[in-house]
């Protein structure tokens, strides 16, 4: 297979930027490129996600408007990591800003790596739940309240001191 004809017109941009990846950071980068081909021909990408999908570095932060394709970005990361890389999903901690995009994420993955959503969970979630765990091995027993919760707890505390 002719990976730059694959790729379309970012083929010779990004196959240059993935030759210069640091073996050290990802020592097979040939399985890099041939994962990324495979997965690039499947749709349209900016160099924006390109640059997302392909970046070298071990932590990456993407961040974009809603509807830019990060979803999508990610998954296809995961993806390229864990089928090519062979980087298993539990050496992987992937962070969602709300439960609904890490949902999402998991339901993705879970479907093109033929895994269960639910098997997931641990390793793509949300910031709060992940700092939430952390703070919770920290501080065992500590509760957390959400805004219902304030209401309640302020509410039962007036009536206890007869203030209303």
């Amino acid at each position: 297979m002719n990976i730059l004809a694959t790729l379309g017109k970012y083929a010779k941009r990004i196959v240059k930027h993935l030759n210069s990846i640091d073996k050290e950071k990802i020592p097979n980068a040939s399985k890099l490129i041939d994962g990324f081909a495979e997965l690039y021909s499947g749709g349209k990408m900016d160099k924006y996600q390109i640059k997302a999908l392909v970046s070298p570095n071990k932590k990456t932060l993407v961040i974009a408007g809603a509807g830019a394709g990060k979803t999508d970005v990610l998954k296809k990361r995961i993806v390229l990591f864990n089928k090519f890389l062979n980087i298993k999903i539990e050496n992987m901690l992937v962070l969602a800003f709300n439960t609904k995009a890490a949902e999402e994420i998991r339901e993705r993955v879970a479907l093109e790596l033929k895994k269960r959503p639910a098997d997931l969970r641990r390793n793509i979630r949300t910031i709060h739940s992940f700092a939430l765990e952390y703070v919770g091995k920290i501080y065992p027993g500590i509760k957390v309240i959400i805004d219902k919760d304030v209401e309640t707890e302020c509410r039962e505390y007036l009536e206890s001191k007869k203030v209303i």
